[in-house]
């Protein structure tokens, strides 16, 4: 009994249809003319939506460097406004020192960056 699987799967095994497979069917056609037509437009759609797509990089890229400028001028205006207050602390400091020889109560007023 233990050989009656074997049997049984030979006898499948030949059963089995064993001719090689018919051959393709080859047919040649005439596509229609308005077809073409369809073909270039889908070609020439694909083309915009490249350039378009390009397009958006080029913009992205050029706003990418719009914020470096951005963030450039801003430090730039930072420091401006540092130099600025640190003159103006000093000439009021200088003010106040004047202010104290004549006897006159004066101190100065602290300024600070506007965001």
């Amino acid at each position: 009994m233990a050989t009656g699987w074997l049997v049984t799967l030979l006898e499948r095994v030949a059963a089995q249809d064993t001719r090689p497979p018919a051959p393709a069917e080859t047919r040649v056609v005439q596509m229609p003319r308005d077809a073409n037509k369809l073909i270039d437009a889908i070609r020439k759609t694909s083309n915009e939506l490249v350039q378009a797509q390009t397009k958006r990089g080029q913009i992205a890229m050029a706003w990418q460097e719009l914020e470096r400028e951005h963030a450039e001028l801003l430090e730039s205006n930072q420091r401006e406004q540092e130099e600025i207050i640190a003159r103006l602390k000093a000439l009021q400091g200088q003010l106040v020192d004047i202010a104290k020889e004549c006897g006159i109560k004066a101190e100065v007023v602290h300024v600070t960056i506007g965001g």
